[in-house]
């Protein structure tokens, strides 16, 4: 029986993680908890008045509240809608959520509504300058506020270990700063080329387009970016892209493709095939293009010559449809 496969998870160590964890084996699948963020109040609340409020993390909000803070008449933005939701189950009211959930979103979501404007950005000790910049631009008067700071748990990072070892089946990166410390962790331990390598050879998710540039920074492949940052979503889209992306590594693993002399020529297609066309990544492969992956590790040199032809085939009518 094949083994469930093992996917790494890196929320910070509270019922998010929890959380990840009770998704990923409700789903069959063996969770790898690998707490490399975690959330540090700083005890800091807004003290002048404000007309708007801007939070960009569900963490941002339950800072706020734990200190009894509330936003009286201040008009609330929050740059989703894990944010928005948590705020009004605080009893907030909810202005704006921009369409994109990012700092550029919120700039793009805030740019008329701000010109004369106080505007209070409140958010970790690590946030870009890219919502500030755009505010100011736009024509606000913004101060920043850090609720709480982003640090890595003492004893976490196991998981570059495991990646570097080819023990991971995939990892659901859910921030930039994540991917950063398992980069930096892997340094420490002497491993991160291989750490990479192993990443790239396993199903990767990032939660969006900033995580996604960051991991692209460090050479890592992403494989998976959900619609919404939302870390369900990410998850079901990796658990998606698994069976297909399993041939190939299974492939790529596979000694005996050296002895048919075919490695160059089927590991050449899958990356020309998979970076074109969308469904490939999205786990939707013909029955055809399974036939041809699985194929390559029989033990028929005649056999894998055969499929060429039917490669070339299944490609064209994907690109036709494309």
């Amino acid at each position: 029986m094949a083994r469930a496969p093992r996917i790494a998870v890196f929320r910070p160590d509270d019922e998010r993680l929890a959380s990840a964890v009770e998704t990923l084996e409700s789903r069959g699948a063996t969770a790898i908890p690998d707490p490399l963020l975690s959330v540090e109040p700083t005890g800091n609340v807004p003290t002048a008045a404000t007309d708007m409020i801007v939070l960009t993390s569900k963490s941002g909000v339950e800072c706020l509240t734990a200190e009894g803070w509330t936003p009286q008449t201040a008009t609330v933005a929050c740059i989703g809608p894990t944010t928005a939701d948590r705020a009004q189950e605080a009893g907030w009211n909810v202005d704006i959520v921009p369409a994109e959930y990012s700092s550029a979103g919120l700039v793009t979501a805030l740019d008329d509504a701000v010109a004369g404007k106080d505007v209070t950005v409140a958010r970790s000790d690590h946030g870009s300058t890219t919502l500030i910049d755009g505010l100011e631009a736009a024509g606000a008067s913004v101060s920043e506020i850090v609720l709480y700071r982003l640090t890595q748990p003492a004893g976490t990072g196991q998981s570059t270990v495991m990646a570097a070892g080819n023990q991971l089946d995939a990892a659901c990166f859910s921030s930039s700063l994540t991917i950063k410390h398992f980069i930096d962790t892997a340094e420490r331990r002497g491993v991160r080329s291989e750490a990479i390598a192993g990443l790239n050879r396993a199903i990767v998710g990032a939660i969006g387009n900033p995580t996604c540039k960051a991991a692209e920074k460090y050479g890592i492949r992403v494989d998976v970016v959900p619609e919404s940052a939302d870390f369900e979503q990410l998850i079901d889209l990796v658990l998606n892209a698994g069976p297909w992306r399993t041939w190939w590594v299974s492939l790529e693993r596979s000694a005996h493709l050296d002895s048919l002399g075919v490695q160059g020529f089927w590991l050449e297609q899958y990356s020309r095939v998979v970076e074109s066309y969308s469904p490939f990544r999205h786990g939707s492969v013909s029955p055809r293009l399974l036939l041809c992956c699985s194929a390559v590790s029989w033990r028929s040199v005649g056999m894998v010559d055969g499929l060429e032809s039917l490669w070339a085939e299944e490609c064209s009518l994907w690109e036709s449809c494309s």
